[in-house]
């Protein structure tokens, strides 16, 4: 599930919706409107901008234990917070599709990073390259600089350079 900073829901996927026995339209709507837990769980991490994990119950009694992590940019602003969460009456099939969907929001956490340049490239940073040469270091600050703007930026080199992860 992604929350924005102000705790309303802004994707909530089929199994999460389905575990916690939420509306199909939960989009939009504040997260204290369903989770009886949101002060101790979502609104505190919102508040510290620190990881909290803890159990959710929902208005409908449906429980669970979550994993709310926020979502930051380069600057420490807040841009939401990502909760994962596995119901503790789960069967075997519906592990299955936790597990799914929780990859799926590792995958999606992991591209907000990359768009909030909090992680510049989504595998790779300018410190993983090796290289001490004055050109090395120039390319490194350079492009430490210009990951922070959303203009595009040329690339050239020879192939197998590295482009791809200077990008």
């Amino acid at each position: 599930m992604l929350l924005d900073r102000e705790a309303y829901f802004r994707y909530a996927s089929k199994a999460f919706v389905e575990m916690f026995g939420l509306p199909d339209d939960i989009r939009g709507k504040h997260v204290s409107d369903f989770f009886l837990t949101a002060e101790q769980g979502v609104m505190k991490t919102i508040r510290t901008r620190q990881a909290t994990i803890n159990s959710s119950v929902t208005k409908g009694n449906a429980q669970g234990v979550s994993f709310r992590y926020p979502v930051l940019d380069a600057k420490n602003n807040l841009l939401g917070v990502i909760i994962e969460s596995i119901s503790t009456s789960i069967g075997k099939d519906a592990l299955s599709s936790l597990q799914e969907t929780i990859r799926s929001l590792e995958e999606k956490t992991n591209y907000l990073e990359g768009k909030s340049h909090k992680n510049p490239g989504l595998l790779y940073t300018f410190d993983n390259i090796i290289g001490e040469s004055a050109v090395m270091e120039t390319m490194k600050k350079r492009g430490s600089r210009f990951a922070r703007s959303d203009e595009p930026i040329p690339l050239s080199g020879e192939s197998g350079t590295g482009k791809d992860i200077i990008a």
